[in-house]
């Protein structure tokens, strides 16, 4: 039986942030209103229209799209609606789905031996708990393209397919329901990184299947490969064959790569290439806009098309996040990208601070297990706060899911010290010299811990160094004084192993401000107004 903790099984979905058809929001409200019956009719009805090719395909997937997403309430539906219909493909799909994209994210991007064990078994368990939903499913439907879609990518956790396996369910999409996202997700499991075969695997593949996809004119097998190729190879005739094919055909599937060397290269031909794109009607792709700017010189026209991908990104970003709070990409780019293309050029309105906050808050759930995402929210509230309490959690949090890694503690106790030397209590107080203690031992205690652990860790570091801070200020004081008043005796003389850190549950507070179906006012943004 698979463990997953009800906290995991709360950050299962990820939303993509696109425009819903009128379907999907049918969809979504219906989901929003705990219809599970409405639901279960609506994905059956498109799998049948799909099924006798009066529904596109696109429009099949967005009904899983538009409810796979982090949004509690829409979580909570997913529960209900499977208890309903245990049996129900579209059910399983969708939680599938859910428990994929959690299992990544909860992995991170670290090699493995830089990744809290609870990290790889939460991993584990949702890889299977995928797995084993998917399979199901496929059984009950397999012409449903959405099972298979996500037993193809399932490939890259659990390998639920052997090779053979892999290519007969390909062979069978492709046959009743050709097209590029299944074909896509077959290919993204041949790179050798995944355990594939590499590019012999991929030219298998788009030898196959490449021209038989009748929404993509002139996807030979050459372009299918260079797709593939072109962004993951770093060196070789491949490459070079991917990016020549990418200059000379123009074709759509290579935009992206084009558009890459393009920004490589920034010649007169390749700044007529990127102008062409972003002048495209809805285009909302900051990041080429923000490195066109960099590398380019900004004409008046291009300008004006800068100005409206900068209020696209911003505008469709906030209100997807209505529905998707716990959006990693999305709150990333609202907290750290740029709030203009143009450098040197006033953008959008900064976050409030509130709101800054809640999304700081929002990522530590989205992403539980990377120390580093906790170490940033603590830097945040520590700048922002006025007392102690509001950024210690997230420092412990930190330290504990680093594996008490050298560099976090370091940081942590520098700017535990520096909290520390401001505080009035210390006032007068230097070198060696014992401060006039106004605080009780709750106060000093988690600070002679903290030491503890960090002079351990360094002394038993097997690379880099550590700064000595026995002696920086105030520590020094703090320890004569917690010594001669005989306080935090645990903290002095306890072993070092029962002194380390453990997570800690941080308050939900107003974490879930502004999202949909809570029936708060909500600004124009996106966000909730203050009561």
């Amino acid at each position: 039986m698979l463990r997953i903790s009800k906290f995991i099984l709360a950050l299962c979905l990820v939303a993509g942030g696109a425009q819903a058809d009128p379907a999907a929001e049918q969809v979504r409200r219906d989901a929003y209103a705990g219809d599970v019956d409405a639901v279960e009719a609506a994905f059956a009805q498109a799998h049948k229209d799909h099924s006798a090719g009066v529904l596109p395909l696109d429009d099949l997937r967005s009904l899983v799209s538009v409810l796979n997403t982090t949004h509690p309430d829409l979580i909570a539906f997913q529960s209900q609606w499977l208890t309903a219909y245990p049996a129900s493909p579209y059910a399983l799909t969708l939680r599938a789905n859910g428990y994929f994209d959690a299992a990544f994210r909860a992995r991170g991007h670290e090699f493995s031996n830089r990744t809290h064990p609870d990290a790889l078994q939460a991993f584990h368990d949702l890889g299977e708990a995928a797995t084993q939903m998917a399979l199901q499913a496929y059984d009950i439907a397999p012409d449903y393209v959405p099972a298979a879609d996500t037993l193809l990518s399932l490939q890259n956790v659990t390998h639920p397919l052997d090779d053979a396996a892999k290519f007969a369910l390909t062979a069978d999409v492709m046959q009743f329901a050709p097209n590029l996202g299944t074909l896509q997700r077959a290919l993204s499991s041949a790179e050798e990184k995944w355990g594939g075969a590499g590019l012999p695997e991929i030219k298998r593949y788009c030898d196959a299947f490449a021209d038989l996809i009748p929404t993509e004119p002139g996807f030979t097998t050459d372009v299918c490969i260079a797709r593939i190729v072109g962004w993951n190879a770093r060196t070789g005739p491949e490459i070079e064959a991917a990016r020549k094919l990418a200059e000379t055909t123009g074709h759509v599937n290579l935009g992206g790569l084009r558009r890459q060397l393009a920004l490589e290269r920034r010649s007169p031909a390749d700044r007529a290439v990127l102008e062409a794109y972003l002048l495209r009607r809805g285009n909302d792709d900051w990041w080429t806009a923000s490195q066109f700017a960099q590398s380019f010189d900004v004409t008046p026209n291009i300008d004006n098309a800068l100005r409206t991908i900068d209020w696209l990104a911003l505008s469709r970003r906030r209100d997807g996040l209505r529905h998707d709070p716990f959006n990693a990409g999305v709150i990333d780019f609202l907290l750290n990208q740029a709030w203009s293309t143009r450098p040197g050029k006033a953008g959008h309105p900064v976050l409030t601070d509130g709101t800054r906050r809640i999304l700081r808050k929002r990522l530590t759930l989205a992403h539980p297990f990377d120390a580093a995402v906790w170490f940033e929210t603590g830097q945040y509230m520590f700048v922002d706060s006025d007392d102690d309490a509001p950024f210690v959690p997230y420092f412990e949090n930190a330290i504990y899911y680093s594996q008490h890694d050298a560099g976090i503690l370091q940081q942590v106790m520098i700017m535990t010290l520096r909290a520390l030397q401001t505080e009035d209590w210390l006032s007068g107080a230097t070198g060696d010299a014992a401060p006039a203690i106004t605080r009780d031992a709750a106060q000093l205690c988690p600070v002679i811990r903290l030491s503890r652990v960090f002079e351990a860790v360094c002394a038993n570091a097997l690379y880099g160094t550590c700064e000595d801070m026995s002696e920086a200020y105030p520590m020094a004081a703090i320890k004569a004084a917690v010594t001669s008043n005989n306080l935090c005796q645990h903290e002095r003389t306890a072993a070092v192993q029962d002194l380390l850190y453990a997570p800690v549950t941080i308050p939900a507070g107003d974490i879930l401000s502004g999202i949909a179906n809570r029936g708060e006012a909500v600004d124009p943004n996106g966000f909730a107004l203050a009561p």
